[in-house]
C-alpha cells in the first residue's frame, strides 16, 4: 500500500491511501475461499462451488466486507510503518469508497495524532527544599490532640457558651406555623454553624456568651439538596432552648495516661509525637517537591496541542460549570455569560493538564512503567475503603463508567512522578 501524509496543523494530518489491484484481488480471493469452505451450495460439495456462482450469490455483500477489511488493514499498516500514535480513530465513510477489483482503490481522510515533541530532560534535576522543623507550638498542639481523644464530656452548669462547647438542647423547625421537624435533648457542637443539617450561624450568634437555659429564634432556609424532602429549600422558623452546656475535660498527662498510650514517661511521648509530626511534614514537603519537579519537566517540553482536543475539553468544562452554577441557584439566563467568563482561565488549566498528561505518558512508555492487575486491584480496594463501600460495588461502578483504564493511567503517572523524584537531587537548604 502507498501512503501520503501532509500536515494540516498541530497534531492534524491529511492521509492519502492507495491500495493496489493485486491487494484487492488477493482479499477477494481470500474471502471467497473462506465462503467456499464454510457454505455448501446445492449441487456442489463444500469447498467446490465455482467462483462464478459464488460471485453471483455473494458478490454484493462480499464487496462491503472486502472494503472494510482492506481499510482496516491500511490503517494498521499506516500506524505501524509510520509509527503514528492516534488520539482517536479516523472517520472514514466506507459507503463513499468505490471498490473495483480492476483498478486501485484510493481515498483520503484526516486524523489527529498525539503531539510530537522531544522528551524533556527529567533525570538528574536539582531541587532545593527547606529543612523540616517541628515548632514547640506544633508539638504542644499534638499533645493536646492526644489528650482530647481521651477527654470526658461533663456538664458545666455556670459555663458561658463558646466554641468547642457541646450544647444539649431542644429545637423545633416550623413552616407556615406548622412544626415540620424537631428534637429534644439533641447534642450540638457549638461553633460549627449547623444544627441537624440546618444553617445555624444566626442562632449561634444569639447563644454565644449565654448560659444553660438560654433560648434563641431565627428564620433560616434549608439547603436545596437537603435529604429531608419536607424541608428542602423551605424557609423555616427555628427555636432552640439550651438545657445543658457540656465541656470536654482533658485527662492529665500522668502515669495512667502514659501507660494507656504505651509510653514510659512524658519525654518519650513527646519525642515519639515529634517524630510523627516530622514524618508527616517531610511527606508533605516531598510531595510538594515532586510537584515542583514535574512542573519543571512539563514546562521544559515544547508541545503544540491540537485545537480540536482543546475545544472538546473546554466544552466539557463549560457544560460542567453550567451545571454547577445552576445547582448553586444561578438563573438559567445568566449561565452562559458566567461560564464564558471563566473559559480563558479554564483553557489555560486544560492546556497545562494535557501537557502534563502527554509528558508523563511519554516517560512511562519509554521507561516501560506498566501497571499490573495486582496494583490495579489494590487501588480499587483503597477506593472502596475510603468510601466505605464493598469492593465488588466499586469495581462494578468503575467498569460501568469505563474508568478502569483511567485509573490504570493515574497509577502509571504516579509511578512516573516517583521516578522523577528518585532521579532528582533534592537539596535541603534553609
Amino acid at each position: 500500500m502507498d501512503f501520503t501524509i501532509d500536515p494540516l496543523g498541530p497534531c492534524r494530518k491529511k492521509v492519502g491511501v492507495t491500495i493496489p489491484m493485486e491487494r484487492i484481488r488477493a482479499e477477494y480471493d481470500r474471502q471467497y475461499g473462506e465462503i467456499n469452505k464454510q457454505i455448501a451450495v446445492p449441487g456442489f460439495r463444500k469447498g467446490h462451488t465455482p467462483r462464478k456462482l459464488l460471485e453471483q450469490r455473494f458478490g454484493s455483500r462480499l464487496g462491503e466486507d472486502v472494503k472494510e477489511s482492506l481499510v482496516k488493514a491500511a490503517l494498521e499498516e499506516l500506524i505501524r510503518d509510520r509509527k503514528l500514535e492516534l488520539l482517536a480513530p479516523p472517520s472514514i465513510d466506507l459507503a463513499r469508497l468505490d471498490l473495483d477489483p480492476a483498478r486501485p482503490l484510493s481515498f483520503e481522510f484526516e486524523l489527529t495524532t498525539r503531539p510530537e515533541f522531544a522528551t524533556p530532560t527529567w533525570k538528574g534535576l536539582e531541587l532545593r527544599v527547606p529543612p523540616v522543623a517541628v515548632a514547640q507550638a506544633e508539638l504542644d498542639q499534638a499533645v493536646e490532640g492526644l489528650r482530647r481523644r481521651g477527654a470526658r464530656l461533663e456538664t458545666a452548669p455556670e459555663a458561658v457558651i463558646g466554641d468547642g462547647d457541646v450544647l444539649v438542647l431542644d429545637w423545633a423547625a416550623a413552616a407556615d406555623g406548622v412544626t415540620v421537624s424537631q428534637d429534644t435533648g439533641a447534642y450540638h457542637a457549638f461553633g460549627r454553624g449547623t444544627l441537624a443539617g440546618l444553617p445555624a450561624q444566626e442562632l449561634e450568634t444569639q447563644l454565644r456568651g449565654q448560659r444553660a437555659g438560654a433560648t434563641a429564634e431565627a428564620t433560616l432556609t434549608a439547603a436545596a439538596d437537603d435529604p429531608r424532602e419536607e424541608l428542602r429549600g423551605r424557609p423555616l422558623h427555628v427555636a432552640v432552648t439550651v438545657r445543658e452546656v457540656k465541656r470536654h475535660v482533658l485527662p492529665e498527662v500522668d502515669a495512667e495516661f502514659l501507660k494507656a498510650h504505651d509510653y514510659d514517661d512524658a519525654e518519650e511521648m513527646r519525642a515519639d509525637i515529634k517524630r510523627q509530626i516530622q514524618r508527616g511534614k517531610t511527606r508533605e514537603r516531598d510531595h510538594q517537591a515532586e510537584d515542583g519537579l514535574v512542573t519543571q519537566v512539563v514546562e521544559s517540553a515544547s508541545i503544540e496541542l491540537p485545537e480540536e482536543l482543546l475545544a472538546q475539553e473546554l466544552e466539557v468544562w463549560t457544560e460542567r460549570r453550567k451545571r454547577e452554577l445552576l445547582e448553586g441557584g444561578t438563573p438559567e439566563a445568566e449561565l452562559e455569560m458566567q461560564a464564558a467568563a471563566g473559559r480563558p482561565d479554564a483553557r489555560l488549566a486544560i492546556e497545562a493538564d494535557l501537557k502534563r498528561f502527554f509528558v508523563l505518558d511519554r516517560i512511562a512508555r519509554e521507561e516501560g512503567l506498566a501497571v499490573g492487575d495486582q496494583e490495579l486491584a489494590q487501588a480499587l480496594s483503597e477506593v472502596a475503603q475510603a468510601y466505605g463501600r464493598p469492593l465488588e460495588e466499586v469495581l462494578k461502578a468503575y467498569r460501568a463508567g469505563g474508568r478502569i483504564e483511567e485509573l490504570r493511567g493515574q497509577i502509571r503517572h504516579r509511578k512516573v512522578r516517583a521516578a522523577i523524584r528518585r532521579a532528582a537531587q533534592v537539596i535541603e537548604k534553609a
